[in-house]
């Protein structure tokens, strides 16, 4: 029995110990399941304040940035004057303080700067990009700002800080605030003949418009979209017409795409003369982007130029050409004098014009030309020879008969002549610089001002004329223009000679010379001065733009969108705002081409022969006086001719008139919150082409 109970005992026994084992285990597991709720409780509230830090870290920078944009544009204070980012630092340090961070936070990282300046482009994968560019880019459109602050203290530090992390943020933002503008003389000086021949000689074929059809195709504006689609591209594609290879498109093919592109803005007539005068243009390419300039952004519902001074834009620039001599335009106008001259007029382009479209900065020009006139009177001489031959020469048969009778026939009066100059050609240079217009600023609406304000400088050409002879016959080789002889400017054009011979020679002699002077006044220098043109500096519009109307297109205002569009007044074929828009800036040089009878020339060795001098004189000038028809076409050319082709240009002498079309203001936008240098992830920032 004794023996039993111990066994039984002992059997027992290890069923308690083990009951004490599995209590003891639970206590372990509920004191690390404790330990790891506890920690999981932490861990939670670590990732939660990571996040949310994070988080308003990114809000803080996306704030900034846009704030950033807002004041690298000019919207801020509605000044228009944008600065660089040492400027902006300290007001983007006091919005990230407003807004409940440290100024600390704003501070590079990766090697970039805490505030960048530069310009979003859609790169060729089609991802809008952005692109750093140094302070002062007109292409600047967009500001990127970079913050990091310390991460927050963690409860399980060795997991998620690594012993003192960074949290890192960034944001691009822009604000596209775009202005159209251009320099031109308006439509008050337009001149159908004048319209006809120019723009035929620029497309190449006979153009006869009326002055209805010109004042219809002034009246059409035309948007960067409607230039985008004559181009079949995207309109953001304009900014990057080089590599897409669409820089060099033909002329016909433009002219005719722009039909489509104009739609029902155009109408039915004008979409018939552009059909018209894309079949008449010929197949010459036009580097639309030295036309368009460095676009950095384009808004395509703003009108930045109208259908007429596009299509003579265009045409001139498919004529550009930078030898000044060869392959030269010929405008076809008749301003022969019958009988006395004939008169070839050539246009030589050797820059071509620039639109002024984009940001603060851009700039508008016009294009750099040579007109050249070149007059032969060759019939004029023939009309004086004939007459001289017959008027003058019997004259002087008389006189030398009556001294032979005197003196009995002892002296023998030998003349020399009347002989003319072989040939008359007079030429006329007129080279100018390109005159350029610059956006300088854009002051964006405020709640005060509902309106924005655009302050602009301009740089006048400044042109130099030159005239001369030369040698050939371009009205019937207009192939190259013949280059003036500038060595002097005097024609001999008469040459008379009378001597006594024989006994009684003491009597004397005399010769008479009759010729022309030309002499000019010419910009910015004297006649045959320097022979490059230049440019002034830019000078500032005497007073801001600030006459706008908020326009909206079609039936949808332009504020359900993304931009706001603003049309100035003024803008042809409106009438004027006087003082306002246009404005013109320069001087008026009067420029004045000057062909005169020179005065005679006697020399005489004494003796009764010379004393005729007075006499011959007199004669002389009145039967010079055939010349008149030549001396009033001569003088009159630059009032008559010059100025009025080079206006239909845009082209004035010594001056500049600025027209502002239109502006855009974007509301400002984040672009995105790629992170620059990171190259892991969902955040590496897109690079831009």
């Amino acid at each position: 029995m004794g023996r039993k109970h111990a066994i039984s005992q002992h059997r027992f026994k290890p069923r308690f110990d083990r009951r004490r084992l599995q209590r003891g285990a639970v206590a372990i597991w509920v004191g690390v399941s404790i330990v790891a709720f506890i920690a999981a409780t932490f861990l939670s509230i670590d990732v939660g304040r990571l996040y949310f830090t994070q988080r308003n870290l990114q809000k803080t920078a996306t704030l900034a940035a846009i704030s950033a944009a807002q004041i690298a544009s000019g919207c801020t204070n509605g000044d228009g004057i944008r600065v660089d980012p040492d400027q902006m630092f300290s007001q983007v340090q006091a919005l990230i303080v407003a807004n409940g961070g440290q100024a600390g936070w704003l501070s590079g990282f990766n090697g970039f700067e805490a505030i960048e300046v530069g310009q979003t482009r859609t790169n060729s994968a089609g991802i809008r990009a952005f692109q750093a560019l140094p302070a002062g880019d007109e292409r600047i459109n967009s500001v990127r700002v970079n913050l990091q602050r310390p991460a927050p203290t963690s409860f399980v530090p060795s997991i998620l800080t690594n012993g003192g992390a960074t949290l890192k943020a960034s944001s691009t933002a822009e604000q596209r605030v775009l202005g159209s503008f251009y320099i031109g003389s308006g439509l008050a000086d337009l001149d159908a003949g004048l319209l006809n021949a120019l723009l035929g000689a620029l497309l190449g074929s006979n153009i006869n418009l009326s002055l209805a059809d010109f004042r219809s195709l002034a009246a059409t504006q035309v948007t960067l979209g409607a230039l985008a689609t004559a181009l079949n591209v995207r309109v953001t594609d304009l900014s990057n017409l080089t590599e897409l290879g669409l820089d060099a498109p033909l002329l016909p093919n433009l002219l005719g795409g722009l039909v489509g592109g104009l739609g029902n803005t155009a109408s039915g007539a004008v979409s018939g003369l552009l059909q018209q005068l894309a079949g008449a243009a010929r197949n010459e390419t036009v580097p639309l982007g030295v036309l368009l300039g460095p676009l950095t952004d384009v808004a395509g519902n703003v009108p930045f130029i109208n259908l007429l001074d596009l299509i003579m834009a265009l045409g001139t620039a498919a004529t550009a050409d930078g030898d000044p001599y060869a392959n030269p335009i010929v405008v076809p106008l008749n301003v022969d004098v019958p009988g006395v001259a004939k008169v070839s007029i050539f246009l030589k382009v050797l820059e071509p014009p620039q639109f002024g479209v984009g940001a603060p900065g851009a700039t508008a020009k016009t294009a750099q030309v040579k007109l050249a006139v070149r007059i032969e009177a060759g019939q004029l001489l023939q009309s004086l020879s004939a007459f001289v031959n017959q008027a003058l020469a019997g004259l002087l048969n008389i006189l030398t008969g009556a001294l032979r009778l005197l003196t009995l026939g002892l002296v023998d009066i030998r003349t020399t002549g009347p002989t003319l100059i072989p040939n008359l050609n007079l030429g006329v240079d007129v080279n100018v610089a390109q005159a350029a217009a610059r956006l300088d600023e854009i002051a964006c609406p405020t709640a005060t001002r509902p309106y924005p304000v655009a302050r602009l400088s301009v740089s006048p050409a400044v042109a130099t004329v030159h005239i001369g002879s030369f040698i050939g016959t371009p009205s019937t080789n207009p192939s190259t223009i013949p280059q003036l002889d500038l060595n002097g400017t005097h024609f001999d054009v008469l040459h008379l000679g009378l001597t006594a011979q024989g006994l009684l020679g003491f009597l004397g002699g005399l010769n008479v010379d009759v010729g022309l002077d030309l002499t000019c006044v010419s910009v910015g220098g004297a006649c045959n001065g320097p022979s490059a043109p230049s440019t002034g500096p830019f000078l500032p519009l005497p007073n801001d733009v600030d006459s706008f109307e908020y326009v909206t297109i079609g039936d949808n205002p332009i504020s359900r969108t993304r931009s706001a569009y603003y049309q100035a007044d003024g803008v042809p074929p409106a009438a004027e705002v006087a003082g306002v828009n246009p404005q013109t800036v320069g001087t008026d040089p009067a420029v004045a081409v000057r062909l005169g009878l020179g005065t005679p020339i006697v020399t005489s060795n004494g003796g009764f022969l010379g004393g005729l001098g007075a006499l011959l004189n007199d004669l002389v000038e009145g039967l010079l006086g055939l010349v008149n028809p030549l001396l009033n076409l001569v003088n009159g050319l630059l009032a008559s001719l010059v100025t009025p082709l080079l206006n239909l240009l845009g082209i004035q002498l010594g001056q500049a008139t600025v027209i502002m079309d239109a502006v855009s203001v974007d509301r400002p936008a984040r672009v995105s919150n790629c992170l620059p240098g990171a190259t892991t992830g969902g955040r590496v920032c897109p690079l831009p082409d």
